[in-house]
């Protein structure tokens, strides 16, 4: 039996890379799975080629930007009316910002890093946290996927840079403030 297997899974951002690859993995230990993701052709293409249907885990997809609290709302709504709890929230949705350096990054393109990368996973954590905490058995589990960025100043630009510190800083925080209602951050 895998640890996941059974297990409720909010993964945002699943559709393509690291996202699709943990989808695909958690998908075969028999998870059940709620993909909340932008590229809604990405996602068709995955279910097709990895044949993710009839297998031993289950999946619902959210299509929707997840900037947008309307569409956060929803993955979450249907996370809470089909299984009413959640083992774990897995935010992988992130964007980069070409290397742009500080003097070159507008405020649209600040705006939407910091967006994707910090404001939407700030506020997933938050509204799924009723979800998670005082959860039964073994802690509930908040993942946010950062980067090396998040450690250094020197890997990408400097709206990446300072959206990746900031989503280490949530995971800390979010770590020490509900380890006592039986949920881990990392």
């Amino acid at each position: 039996m895998s640890s996941n297997e059974g297990k409720v899974i909010l993964v945002v951002g699943g559709a393509c890379g690291m996202g699709a690859a943990t989808v695909c993995e958690l998908y075969r230990q028999g998870a059940k799975l709620v993909v909340l993701d932008l590229n809604e052709e990405a996602w068709e293409e995955l279910v097709e080629d990895e044949e993710l249907e009839d297998g031993p885990g289950t999946i619902d997809f959210v299509g929707g930007d997840v900037c947008d609290a309307s569409v956060r709302q929803q993955a979450i709504d249907l996370v809470r009316e089909k299984y009413g709890t959640l083992d774990s929230l897995l935010y992988i949705a992130g964007v980069l910002d070409l290397m742009c350096p500080a003097h070159k990054t507008d405020d649209e393109l600040y705006d939407y890093v910091m967006d994707v990368n910090v404001n939407s996973c700030f506020r997933m954590c938050r509204d799924c946290l009723p979800l998670l905490w005082d959860h039964e058995g073994l802690p509930a589990n908040i993942v946010i996927v950062g980067s090396v960025g998040g450690q250094v100043g020197s890997s990408a630009g400097a709206a990446y840079i300072t959206s990746k510190h900031a989503v280490l800083g949530l995971a800390r925080n979010l770590a020490h403030s509900y380890r006592f209602r039986n949920v881990r951050a990392a």
